[in-house]
């Protein structure tokens, strides 16, 4: 039975890929077992454009795949792994790298360098692993050597960067075009436009699930070369890309053994790199936007066609205080209704009572009328107090880059880090006076309970795009006013913050309530009675 040999094929770089380097290791790889007819020779382990510098090899790909078949058995003892060098088997550490040569050998494989024809094996002596020590220590110090000067060029390019402000690269955000003869980046007019509308559109409400559907069905041309459309993570990548401001944050990547690649800040921003394409105004609102929908669940729930559930993001169930979803009767839009979860899943609420959605829809619509007209002092609007978390949430992980930066060593970004920390004190300075505000000093609601009755108004005789959209501002704007409405028999409870109200055919109820309790009917009505008005 012959004996197999395993060729080990490697290289790190697309260059190499265009190079010579697969063919001259295939062919001493073939030239070895031809002189040997006792061997059948086996090319399939490769490793194309895969570092050995860090380890990736050993832990994803083919390398590993072998390793683990050796440790299982599955490759026979007295077998041979053959490699050109030992810089296609490791580049890493001098200690990692006889580690994995003698994880092989003792375990009966023998190790044949190509290059100079010599073997490894587990009875090898002391000058064998001394000579596999030198050949490894020189293979990491030129890597390392080499990792060293491209870092130091670009740590140049940065500065020059800031400095000067030359272009780092000719690759920029997918709706720019490298300018050669002016040496800037042009914004792609078709796709800026894109861009804006992405913008407006997560402002007015839709979430991204929502304007990748849109941008899909009209046919909208994707960014990306050979994509299937629009993604809803890539919108989130764009809304939430600071480049859209002509902002460039400059990064350094950590990438370990098994580890996904991850990006760092380096230094601070770099303004006007990129031509704007969105005002600061506009995408600190989306980020207030995104952040107002992750924090308060309002990025959960089915859409549909039209969006049916106008209530998404503050639904409660009148017993439990639950979310409510959405249901139906034999798929007719004219009886759905909303539901506690709860209680559909049999867990810890017996509510089977059913809300429809119209009944719910008019009683909301009565409230905002009602209370515009008796100019109840409503929920002053708490966008601003949002987008300045937003921000500051975004400085705090600079502040953190920055940091890590410090405990590198680096000494050039202190200034830098205190001026980070002096905009964070000022922001939670803002922030606090907000809260106090939004809390004690609340504000006519008369343009937000308006604009409020203008969309519901609205919501009647449109298509089905039209209506998505009028409805999904809707219940963004009663997000960003009320903190949880509770459908009940009759009627509504509504509140925000210490103040509630009760909304029946007959009556309007005001009640001060604890916040920090489950929004239950029993919590309302518990709270303090402040003013009736009979309908």
């Amino acid at each position: 039975m012959p004996v197999k040999a395993y060729s080990y094929l490697r290289y790190s770089s697309v260059a190499q890929k265009k190079g010579d380097s697969l063919r001259r290791q295939l062919e001493a790889a073939q030239d070895w077992a031809a002189g040997r007819p006792d061997i059948e020779l086996d090319t399939s382990t490769r490793d194309l454009g895969v570092s050995a510098f860090k380890g990736q090899h050993r832990v994803k790909g083919a390398l590993s795949s072998f390793l683990r078949k050796v440790e299982a058995g599955e490759i026979a003892r007295g077998s041979y792994l053959l490699v050109e060098s030992f810089d296609r088997l490791s580049r890493e550490t001098e200690m990692v790298a006889v580690n994995l040569l003698t994880s092989i050998t003792l375990a009966g494989i023998r190790v044949v360098t190509l290059a100079d024809g010599h073997e490894y094996h587990e009875g090898s002596d002391a000058m064998d692993i001394m000579r596999a020590v030198i050949v490894m220590s020189r293979a990491h110090n030129e890597n390392l050597s080499r990792g060293k000067k491209i870092a130091a060029a670009w740590a140049d390019k940065k500065r020059r960067a800031r400095e000067t402000g030359e272009k780092l690269s000719r690759r920029g955000p997918a709706w720019t075009l490298f300018n050669e003869a002016t040496k800037e980046f042009d914004l792609i007019p078709a796709r800026a436009a894109v861009v804006q509308r992405i913008f407006a559109e997560c402002n007015d409400g839709l979430g991204i699930t929502a304007i990748a559907s849109r941008l899909n069905a009209e046919g909208v041309p994707p960014f990306v070369a050979k994509s299937d459309g629009w993604h809803q993570g890539y919108v989130l990548t764009i809304l939430r890309s600071p480049s859209t401001t002509g902002l460039y944050q400059p990064t350094l990547t950590t990438n370990r053994p098994g580890q996904r690649m991850q990006r760092r800040a380096d230094g601070d921003v770099i303004a006007e790199y990129y031509p704007r394409v969105v005002s600061d105004e506009i995408f600190d609102r989306a980020q207030g936007m995104i952040a107002r929908r992750n924090k308060r669940g309002g990025g959960k729930g089915r859409r549909g066609k039209t969006f049916p559930n106008i209530l998404i993001g503050l639904g409660r169930c009148e017993d439990c205080g639950g979310t409510l979803i959405l249901g139906s009767r034999a798929n007719s839009s004219a009886v759905r209704h909303y539901r506690c979860y709860q209680e559909g899943r049999k867990h810890g609420c017996e509510n089977r009572r059913r809300y429809l959605c119209s009944d719910v829809e008019e009683h909301l619509e009565a409230f905002l009328v009602t209370a515009k007209l008796d100019d109840h002092d409503l929920n002053p609007d708490r966008g601003h107090l949002m987008d300045r978390i937003a921000a500051r949430d975004e400085l705090q992980k600079k502040i953190e880059a920055l940091l890590d930066q410090v405990e590198a060593g680096s000494s050039a970004i202190t200034e830098r880090l205190r001026q980070r920390e002096a905009e964070l004190v000022e922001i939670e300075r803002e922030i606090t006076t907000l809260k106090v505000e939004t809390q004690t000093q609340p504000k006519s609601g008369q343009d937000a309970l308006r604009a409020a009755f203008a969309w519901l108004e609205s919501l009647t005789g449109a298509s089905d795009a039209d209506l998505y959209s009028a409805r999904a501002k809707a219940n963004a704007l009663l997000n960003e006013h009320f903190d949880w409405v509770i459908p009940r028999e009759g009627g509504l409870l509504i509140a925000r913050g210490q103040d509630a109200w009760s909304i029946t055919d007959e009556a309007l109820i005001r009640y001060e309530i604890e916040p920090t309790n489950r929004p239950t009917r029993d919590n309302v009505e518990s709270g303090k009675f402040v003013t009736a008005t009979m309908i």
